[in-house]
């Protein structure tokens, strides 16, 4: 009988939902700090993390985290409401995050590339033509 093993590098216990205690915080006549998505779209930062928006109604939007660690998605929720002096309320219903923030290049900055190395087709091969036959 053949035994199979398999062997993992990241033990998917350790990104379990952490048993607390239901939080909310609450954040009141707050201006809203926007980062752009990598496609174009508004993305809410509080704190560091990036929120997407969810869902919206009338003078609230629901934003959901948006990162995902192994293919599992972060379960942070926020709301904002927009108040009648023009600021916002914002509550972060489930706070805790299963991952670190995540570094974004500031505005103006540009992006790091990889410089594309074209080969030449006579630096790959090279023919040694005997000229003695």
């Amino acid at each position: 009988m053949i035994e199979k093993f398999f062997y993992f590098t990241h033990s998917y216990a350790e990104y379990e939902p952490l048993k607390v205690k239901k939080t909310v915080i609450s954040l009141d006549d707050q201006h809203l700090d926007f980062v752009s998505g990598q496609r174009g779209t508004q993305l809410l930062r509080i704190n560091g993390y990036c929120y997407a928006k969810n869902n919206k109604s009338a003078d609230t939007t629901y934003w959901v985290c948006r990162t995902r660690v192994h293919t599992r998605p972060c379960n942070a929720r926020a709301m904002t409401t927009l108040k009648s002096n023009g600021l916002y309320r914002i509550l972060i219903t489930n706070p805790v995050h299963i991952h670190e923030p995540a570094p974004r290049r500031p505005p103006g900055k540009p992006r790091k590339r990889t410089p594309k190395v074209k080969v030449a087709l006579e630096e790959l091969y090279t023919f040694d033509f005997d000229s003695s036959n």
